[in-house]
């Protein structure tokens, strides 16, 4: 999945985070769900090369890239507490019709 990530373009890298999230939090594919929250891809240990996209620690696990991702976004919380549903889906921004009709 980091290879994935890293090899497409930086455009495109935030909708793929937020389409892996979705899902681990829908239930649809419990094994995404687990590799993105195991917390040695959370916090990798910097000297097991081998977790990191070419061996480089300057990049991102994808567990990492998640969890930041969820924590910058308006879930505001980490990833594990987003893809366990421990916090609601954020606002879409859609007004409401009735809402509307109220102002």
């Amino acid at each position: 999945m980091a290879e994935t990530l890293y090899t497409m373009p930086p455009g495109q890298r935030l909708g793929y985070i937020e389409e892996i999230i979705q899902l681990a939090r829908s239930g649809q594919c419990p094994r995404i769900r687990k590799i993105l929250t195991m917390p040695a891809l959370i916090r990798p240990d910097p000297t097991k090369k081998h977790l990191f996209y070419q061996g480089r620690k300057s990049y991102c696990t994808i567990s990492q890239a998640a969890n930041r991702y969820c924590r910058a976004s308006p879930w505001d919380a980490g990833i594990a507490d987003v893809v366990r549903g421990k916090v609601p889906e954020p606002p879409t921004g859609e007004v409401d019709e009735a809402l509307d009709l109220v102002a």
